[in-house]
């Protein structure tokens, strides 16, 4: 029996929007349960389910446009058919429109929904004949949050060029529809217009919509970049090195990478060129001590195990027994004796680590801001408060760090978000707290075509 691709990419996206799964998380294992697929149907999966979850806020936006019906409102199988069907009709060239709409409604259908079969038909086809008679175009009215949470509304034209207001330009449509074209909540554009004026934000938000290439970590231990590079060609795989580094490889095609023998001997390991720099930074050599409070998916710790060899010692910890696990896994499969890893809690003591540390590694929870890119589902979860209350967090752990380092050793504290309430902030208070550290390097990266956006600081205490 045939499998009905958009039905798995249904399930995709209601278990992304609806149920709060990771997109990361998702995909995969649907890719893996349905292993037999043609790379196809796998590439059409993939497309179509990422592309409704980078594209939620604009679509969502247009939706409200036509729909009678509040989108909150509606059954999460009859909003995720309209996403789906009004993304290939704006973003798929190769779906023919007619087709969009017609699947979209049986998926409906197939969903026990049959009731709401019409709604669905009647709205996507309201957008497909403005769509096709405006030549590209849609107009209407686009309706928003601003920060303090009031309804705003502004009428709006979408072309092929993107996003433009009807009428003479009023303050604030620039940011609006910068956000409109990135697929960014409004309240987030403003956040970063604020924070680094407006061509800052522009770059930071068209920065997070680039695509980026996987990249990897590479065991230098037991290969360098250049030999992998050859062993992943011999099987199958597309890869080249990262100019001017020889402990990271792009890979530029690969399917099942995890199926890959380099893979499952230990010689790489996915993790974002950006996500590595805490551990460069660091200064770790060879007999060190090493702590990562926060270590989960444990890329960093690997690299720190590396850094400071047989002689050295890594502390792995993550408040969940499942990711310490997987930590170890990774570090068996990387064939690293010197790596632990268990579970506790970085907001609290941790008595393992009472002795002292050479380098206690602060890659704290945060929110995310960095890497809404990779991880599109963080648009619509993040809110205003978490803000404020995950820099709290961060200044929790912290606090239990900085007794952890020893005399003449280093905190590396970083973060994946472009926040200076958790980042410059949070250093800058912890220096003001600690008289006996001082800055040592401070790194704000932003999100380009080959980063994600992240934040590094390394505080030395003296001795």
């Amino acid at each position: 029996m045939a499998v009905n691709v958009r039905l798995l990419a249904l399930s995709v996206v209601q278990e992304v929007l609806d149920h709060h799964e990771y997109l990361s998380k998702i995909l995969p294992a649907v890719l893996d349960k349905y292993g037999y697929l043609s790379k196809q149907d796998r590439a059409f999966l993939t497309r179509l389910g990422t592309g409704v979850v980078e594209k939620e806020q604009e679509l969502v936006a247009i939706l409200r446009m036509y729909s009678s019906v509040r989108i909150p409102k509606l059954d999460p199988a009859v909003r995720g058919s309209l996403l789906l069907g009004l993304y290939q009709i704006l973003y798929m060239d190769s779906v023919p429109v007619q087709a969009a709409v017609d699947e979209s409604v049986k998926l409906v259908k197939k969903s026990g929904k049959s009731r709401l079969s019409g709604y669905t038909n009647g709205v996507l086809r309201s957008v497909l004949r403005d769509y096709q008679e405006g030549r590209g175009q849609i107009r209407g009215r686009i309706t928003w949050t601003d920060e303090a949470g009031r309804p705003q509304h502004r009428d709006l034209i979408r072309d092929n060029e993107g996003w433009k207001s009807e009428g003479k330009e009023k303050q604030g449509d620039e940011i609006l529809t910068l956000c409109l074209d990135t697929s960014m909540p409004v309240w987030i554009g403003l956040f970063f217009e604020k924070q680094y004026g407006l061509e800052k934000a522009r770059e930071i938000l068209e920065g997070l919509c680039l695509e980026r290439p996987l990249t990897a970590a590479v065991n230098t231990s037991r290969i360098q970049a250049r030999a992998l590079v050859e062993r992943l060609c011999e099987e199958g795989a597309s890869a080249e090195v990262v100019e001017g580094r020889e402990d990271a490889i792009i890979l530029r095609s690969v399917d099942r990478i995890t199926e890959l023998p380099s893979f499952t001997e230990g010689l790489f390991y996915m993790q974002d060129l950006s996500s590595m720099e805490p551990v460069r930074y660091a200064g770790i050599r060879e007999g060190m001590r090493v702590a990562d409070l926060c270590a989960s998916p444990g890329g960093k710790s690997l690299m720190a195990a590396l850094a400071c060899g047989a002689s050295g010692e890594v502390l792995s910890f993550d408040q969940n027994r499942g990711k310490a696990d997987r930590i170890m896994e990774n570090a068996t499969r990387y064939g690293l004796s010197n790596l632990t890893a268990d579970v506790a809690d970085a907001t609290r003591p941790n008595p393992k680590l009472l002795q002292g540390v050479d380098v206690v590694i602060c890659d704290v929870p945060c929110s995310g801001m960095g890497v809404m890119g990779r991880k599109p589902e963080i648009r619509s979860r993040l809110l205003p408060e978490d803000l404020s209350q995950l820099a709290e967090i961060q200044r929790k752990i912290l606090t239990q760090a900085v007794g952890y380092v020893k005399e003449g050793g280093s905190l590396v504290y970083s973060t994946c978000t472009l926040n200076p309430m958790e980042n410059e902030d949070n250093v800058r208070w912890f220096l003001q707290e600690n008289k006996n550290y001082h800055l040592v390097t401070e790194q704000q990266i932003w999100p380009d075509k080959m980063h994600d956006g992240f934040y590094v600081a390394v505080m030395k205490r003296e001795g």
